[in-house]
Parts: C-alpha cells; sequence; structure tokens
C-alpha cells in the first residue's frame, strides 16, 4: 500500500451482535405445562471505531456476555411479551456498554403447547407469525415494531389495467385477474403494546380482510388501499410498510391435447416476481417520536 492511502478510506458505518441465540423456556398455559421457544437476534452501532481500526475491545462486550444478559432476564423474570423481554434486554446491555448510541433486539417465538383434547405427554410445536423488534437509543428512547409474512390470494375485485405500453408490451389488460404472493407487513407502535399478541393478531386479520376487499387496478394501488385503511382504523399505530411480492398465474393451456381449460386449472409460477412496496405513517404524530423507559 503507498503511504498515505488508508487516509483515503472512511468507515462509512460500523457495528456489531449476537444473532440466532435460542432460549426454550417453561411457563404454565391454558392446557398444562407449555414452553416458549424464542429466538434472538441483538444488534448494536455506536462508538466502535477503535475495534475495527485499532483492536481495542476495552468499551464493548463480547457477543457471549450479550447472551448471558438474555439468559439472566430469562431466569429473574421470566419470559412473557416479548416487547417487555426485549426492552429489558437492550437497558441491561446498554447500560452496562455505555459506548453503544443504538441497540436492536429482534425475537421470533415458537409455542410448544399440548394438543386440545390429546391425552399425551408430547408438546405440538406452534410457529407465532410474527417477529418483535425492539430498538432503544443511549438516552433510552425507545421504539416497538413487529412484523409477519401473509400469503395470499384473491380471485375477484383486482384488475391489470393502463399500463404504460411500448413496443415489448405483450400482456393485455384485464379487469378480473388472480393476486397472488407473499405480503410482508412491519408497523411501529405508537405506543408500547399492553398486549402485542393480539394487538398484532388484529393488524394480521386487518390486513388479509382489506386485502380480499378492496377494488383496485394494480397491485400498487392495492397495497395503499390496504394501509391506509388498516392505519386509519387502528389508533395505535404510527407507522404501516407493506411489500407485496406477486406470484404469476397462468391459465393451464391443454389445447395441445385437443380440450378447453375451463375448470379454471392454474399453474402458479415461481419466478419472475413482481415486487410493489410502500410505507405510510400518520402525519399527526411526529417522526422521531420515542417512548421513554
Amino acid at each position: 500500500m503507498q503511504d498515505g492511502a488508508d487516509s483515503l478510506i472512511s468507515i462509512v458505518s460500523n457495528g456489531y451482535g449476537k444473532t440466532d441465540f435460542r432460549l426454550l423456556i417453561g411457563r404454565e398455559g391454558d392446557t398444562g405445562s407449555e414452553f416458549v421457544e424464542i429466538d434472538v437476534s441483538i444488534f448494536f452501532e455506536g462508538d466502535f471505531s477503535n475495534v475495527f481500526l485499532k483492536g481495542d475491545n476495552s468499551s464493548i462486550l463480547s457477543t457471549d456476555t450479550m447472551r448471558q444478559h438474555g439468559l439472566m432476564l430469562a431466569h429473574q423474570h421470566g419470559y412473557g411479551d416479548p416487547n417487555i423481554y426485549g426492552a429489558r434486554l437492550l437497558d441491561s446491555i446498554m447500560t452496562s456498554m455505555t459506548s453503544a448510541a443504538f441497540g436492536s433486539v429482534s425475537i421470533s417465538e415458537k409455542a410448544w403447547i399440548k394438543e386440545p383434547g390429546v391425552e399425551s405427554s408430547s408438546l405440538v410445536g406452534l410457529e407465532i407469525p410474527f417477529k418483535t423488534t425492539v430498538t432503544r437509543t443511549s438516552e433510552g428512547c425507545l421504539k416497538f415494531h413487529a412484523s409477519c409474512e401473509i400469503q395470499l390470494m384473491r380471485v375477484d375485485g383486482s384488475s391489470f389495467a393502463g399500463f404504460l405500453r411500448d413496443k415489448y408490451t405483450t400482456q393485455p389488460d384485464t379487469m378480473a385477474r388472480i393476486l397472488a404472493g407473499y405480503l410482508d407487513a412491519s408497523w411501529v407502535y405508537s405506543t408500547r403494546p399492553v398486549n402485542s399478541d393480539n394487538s398484532n393478531s388484529e393488524i394480521r386479520v386487518l390486513l388479509i380482510g382489506k386485502f380480499s376487499k378492496v377494488s383496485s387496478r394494480s397491485a400498487q394501488e392495492n397495497l395503499y388501499l390496504v394501509a391506509s385503511e388498516v392505519l386509519n382504523e387502528v389508533d395505535y399505530l404510527e407507522e404501516l410498510a407493506l411489500t407485496f411480492r406477486s406470484t404469476p398465474v397462468a391459465k393451464v393451456g391443454l389445447e395441445s391435447l385437443g380440450v378447453g381449460n375451463s375448470d379454471g386449472l392454474f399453474s402458479l409460477l415461481d419466478a419472475p416476481v413482481g415486487v410493489s412496496a410502500i410505507a405510510l405513517n400518520r402525519a399527526s404524530v411526529p417522526i422521531h417520536k420515542c417512548i421513554e423507559q
């Protein structure tokens, strides 16, 4: 390397943390003894330049110590709402590691429960569709986020019409098409959710209901209508972001076999996939509003 060449290089951003920290926690449920399995990822940003540039680790905790914080919190307080656990974990680590300016913890859950009506000591794993994310600044400003993926299909109310056309456009306009794909939804609460299980489930049900009812001329318009109606109806949301990854649906051609296809036989294509995304926030809520500890 030439002298002074490293002066042309600067750090844009840096951070570190622990991913895929998994823990199985016993708790009493409606059907007796149950377990909840959590998968935790933690990430921090801050004044870590000397760690990367000089190998000076004196201002940061090891990622294994972060995991130990998570273990001790589960031991001392048990595990209930992921938002409470996440906020405690960030507070515990950032109280020790003052060099961290921002922290984020994401938690995915699986419930291990007894099958109702089945006399057995075996537990059945039930994936909980939501991921909880809690963020915290060094000043103690908290934000509570949640997200989920929903596979959806609607057979009416969605058209494909009015797009700009050029010499390479071959897809015809249609006033009725099957709209299928995956809806990735994420939202930010304006206050700490009292019961995130109920709140998250309410939002998911609303998203499915709105997706199936709004009439649209494109997947893009469909997303805006869904997001705006949900945000207008749920007053405890600050922001809602939706991404739709459409699955192409085509009627199977049977002409080469000498028969028609009037029975609704379709094929679902894996790729290519169209992607549309939108994020809306409530105008009455300041963008940088935070929830204090």
